[in-house]
C-alpha cells in the first residue's frame, strides 16, 4: 500500500511588484498556512518520506515548509517543471515515475490542475482545492508504476 498527499501551493502575494505569474512569492498569510498545515498533516501522522513540487516559486516555498516539518532535506525536494500550469494527467505522470522505496509521497501544484487530479482519485470532491489545502489517499499497490490503474481510497481533507 502507497500513501499520496496532494497539496496546493499556499496562499500568494499578488501585489509583490512581480510580474510574471512563475515567480510569484508566497504573501504573509501564506507562509502560515504552510507552517500550520505541515504540522496539522504530521499530528494525524501523515508522513511524507518524498517530495515532488513544481517549479514555481510560491509552490517550491510552501514544499520548504513541509519539508522542515518532516526533516527532508531541502536539497532531496524533487523539481518538476511539468507541474505548472499542468493539467491532471502531469501529476499523474509524476506520481507513476515516483521511486518505490517510498511508500508515501507528496506532490505540490497549481488550480485547476490540481484539483482536477483530485477529483479523478476517489468519489470524495473538493472541485477548488483551497490554497494550502492537503488532500490524502491511499492506493492499493506495492509500485507507483501501478498507480493509474490501482484502487485508490480517501484518507484526509484538510485546509486552512
Amino acid at each position: 500500500m502507497k500513501k499520496l498527499i496532494i497539496v496546493r501551493h499556499a496562499k500568494s502575494n499578488w501585489d509583490a511588484g512581480i510580474l510574471n505569474d512563475y515567480d510569484r512569492v508566497l504573501n504573509m498569510q501564506g507562509h502560515e498556512e504552510a507552517k500550520t498545515m505541515a504540522a496539522a498533516l504530521k499530528e494525524i501522522d501523515v508522513v511524507p518520506q518524498h517530495i515532488i513540487s513544481s517549479t514555481a516559486t510560491r509552490a517550491i516555498t510552501t514544499a520548504n515548509y513541509f519539508a522542515n516539518v518532516f526533516d527532508i532535506p531541502i536539497s532531496d525536494i524533487e523539481k518538476n517543471s511539468n507541474l505548472y500550469n499542468a493539467p491532471a494527467t502531469n501529476y499523474v505522470d509524476a506520481v507513476v515515475h515516483a521511486n518505490d522505496v517510498f511508500d508515501c509521497i507528496a506532490i505540490f501544484g497549481h488550480n485547476p490542475g490540481i484539483s482536477y487530479f483530485i477529483d479523478s482519485l476517489t468519489t470524495h470532491k473538493v472541485n477548488d482545492m483551497p490554497t494550502c489545502g492537503v488532500f490524502v489517499i491511499k492506493i492499493d499497490c506495492k509500485s507507483w508504476g501501478r498507480f493509474a490503474k490501482s484502487k485508490k481510497t480517501f484518507l484526509h481533507y484538510l485546509h486552512p
